[in-house]
């Protein structure tokens, strides 16, 4: 498993680097798309959804939730992401407190949309600023390094459940090596695209901000994958699941990584 995902890593992250450095803002755009409308696919099985026809429609669906959304200020659909994010903490207390499975296939349909519309919106958001090109490598290397700090030294020093009811591989430890983790890579970061000193004191506030949802979008599709009874998302990409298993954590942090790129001034 641990090879897979490391050749898994060591293809993609190539070829994200060069969709985000290398194609215009329209491409960027499609191709992201493209990942929202896999991760509606998915979603609709995490609604219970088994028929392929069905599956494809909620697809679909989205996809026009993400051409409408062009024509809306990118501003209005952030602050709603804001708020949707903070209800979602009470879907996940109300989980972890009662077991409550929302079997409404209707309501989790929309649910999806809030996910997974401002995420997309989030991100090219990021990339059509100015320099947004290095603003996206650089949350995403956040994103990541929060990620990968979370799983090395949760596996190593994990002995406190963050979350059992929820995810019962995810440690209070791993959670503050994430943090730390992505402050390393932040320090690296601003260094290295040279980001004005000024905007140092926002890019930290943000990325502290953007792990604690980044925690929370986590353990949010961990809810609805054990609410579906299934350990992966799907199986397209070899040791890590489906794409929502990758997306899990980027669906909270994008937009509001974006949103207060916009709140500051940075972007």
């Amino acid at each position: 498993m641990f090879i897979k995902r490391l050749l898994t890593i060591i293809v993609a992250v190539p070829i994200i680097v060069w969709v985000i450095l290398g194609t215009s803002v329209a491409i960027f755009q499609i191709i992201s798309a493209l990942f929202c409308v896999l991760a509606a696919w998915e979603w609709a099985c995490l609604m219970g959804v088994k028929q392929n026809l069905n599956r494809a429609i909620y697809s679909i669906l989205m996809l026009g939730g993400l051409s409408i959304a062009q024509f809306i200020t990118p501003d209005y659909i952030l602050w709603l992401a804001l708020v949707w994010w903070l209800i979602a903490i009470i879907f996940l207390w109300r989980y972890v407190r009662q077991q409550a499975k929302s079997q409404r296939v209707f309501i989790n349909g929309l649910i999806g949309f809030f996910c997974i519309v401002p995420a997309w919106v989030g991100i090219n958001s990021l990339r059509m600023s100015a320099d947004g090109e290095y603003y996206v490598l650089l949350f995403l290397a956040l994103l990541w390094a929060t990620d990968i700090g979370a799983y090395v030294i949760g596996m190593r020093f994990g002995k406190n459940k963050l979350a059992p009811t929820l995810s019962p591989g995810k440690t209070v430890e791993g959670a503050v090596g994430g943090f730390v983790f992505m402050i390393i890579i932040l320090i690296l970061g601003v260094t290295l695209f040279h980001v004005p000193e000024q905007k140092w004191v926002g890019l930290a506030i943000i990325s502290v901000v953007m792990v604690f949802f980044s925690i929370v979008g986590d353990l949010f599709e961990s809810m609805f994958k054990r609410i579906a009874n299934v350990k992966d998302s799907s199986h397209i990409i070899p040791g890590h699941g489906g794409i929502l298993d990758r997306l899990d954590s980027f669906l909270a942090a994008a937009p509001i990584f974006a949103l207060g790129m916009i709140i500051f001034g940075i972007a």
